[in-house]
Order: C-alpha cells, then structure tokens, then sequence
C-alpha cells in the first residue's frame, strides 16, 4: 500500500512538473514575442485585439485583463499622462474601439489612506503602479483638460458609481469609454465584471 502511495505521488510530481514546465515555455514565447503597437519614452504599449491567441484577444472582465497582461510580462495600461491618452484616443478612433479597461481601480483598505475620502473624488489608483490619482474632479497636473467624462447613466460627473443604485455594485474599475454617452473618449467608472478589450503596457 505504501509503494502504491509512493508511486502515485512520484507520478503526480512529474506531471505537475511537466505542467508547469510547458506553462513556463508558454510565458517566456509571449514575453519574448509580445507585439508593439504604439511606444512613448521606452514604454511599449499593445492592445489585446490584435494578437493572434484566440483566448488572450477576447473582450473580458477586468480581473481576467489584468492576468492576461502579466501572461506578456506586461499590466494593464495607466493613462497617467495626457500624451498616453492622446495615443490610446487616436487608435480608438481609427480602430473603432469602443470600450477599453486601464489599469486604474478604487483603493482598498490595504492602499487607501486618510486623505482618500470621499473615495470617488480621492480614493482612485494607477494599480500598475501603485501610485494615487489625482482628484476625479480637478484637471490632472500636466493635461490641459479633465479625462474623466461630465456625464453617464445618472448624468452627472465622472465617476458616478452608478451600478450600485441599480444592482448593488460597485464600479471599481476605471474603463475608457468612446462616446457611449455622447461626450467624446472619457473615463467612466465600471463594475469589473463587464467584459472590455484593453491595453498593456511595458
């Protein structure tokens, strides 16, 4: 019995190594051979729409986004800078993309500080990063104008949280919207459930 056991066991460590072996082989190729679509000061940027895996070119949640990013050695896309915006509005445009998730999210107890109250206005993060937003409500230092849209399903400045007025939750997660509320490319707040294409970056 106790052979058997040892057998099994023996058995399962090689086929877990093997896994992980093709699992490490797998990453290093999408590292190695992960595109460029646009770059900005030795930052490369890709976006998920155009790659050739079937699965890792899927619209999908924000969470999942994110995993597929890390798969490139990569994570989803900060807009921190008016010019990254500026790039990621030009290809939304000629490519017709109407939805993208960024790397941006609400703090969580573990990053949220004093000063991240009221959380829609003070309480959003760059997670890539881990670096604070500027307030929702004030043009970001460095841009000439406010990414984050005037209006959205309750008509009032972005972020609205709106979902949770509706099913009781949260909209955690900052997506790129185009015009979906005729006010232009804009940041809205998002439940990260919804499924969205999105930039990464490295």
């Amino acid at each position: 019995m106790a052979k058997e056991i040892l057998k099994f066991f023996a058995f399962f460590l090689t086929i877990s190594f093997i896994s992980c072996a093709i699992n490490d082989k797998n990453y290093s190729k999408k590292c190695k051979e992960k595109p460029v679509d646009f770059s900005i000061d030795g930052i490369n940027y890709f976006y998920n729409g155009f790659l050739k895996d079937s699965t890792d070119k899927r619209a999908t949640s924000w969470t999942i986004a994110r995993e597929i990013c890390k798969s490139y050695c990569s994570d989803l896309m900060s807009v921190d800078t008016q010019r990254e915006f500026e790039e990621m509005q030009k290809m939304m445009e000629k490519h017709l993309i109407e939805y993208l998730w960024t790397s941006g999210h609400v703090c969580e107890k573990n990053n949220c500080d004093a000063n991240s109250e009221p959380i829609n206005i003070n309480g959003w993060m760059w997670l890539d990063k881990n670096i604070k937003m500027p307030p929702t409500n004030k043009i970001p230092p460095g841009w000439t104008f406010n990414p984050w849209s005037h209006t959205g399903h309750k008509n009032v400045q972005q972020p609205d949280n709106a979902e949770f007025d509706l099913f009781r939750r949260n909209e955690s997660c900052l997506a790129v919207l185009h015009n979906v509320y005729d006010d232009g490319i804009k940041f809205h707040d998002v439940a990260c459930y919804h499924k969205k294409n999105f930039f990464c970056e490295s």
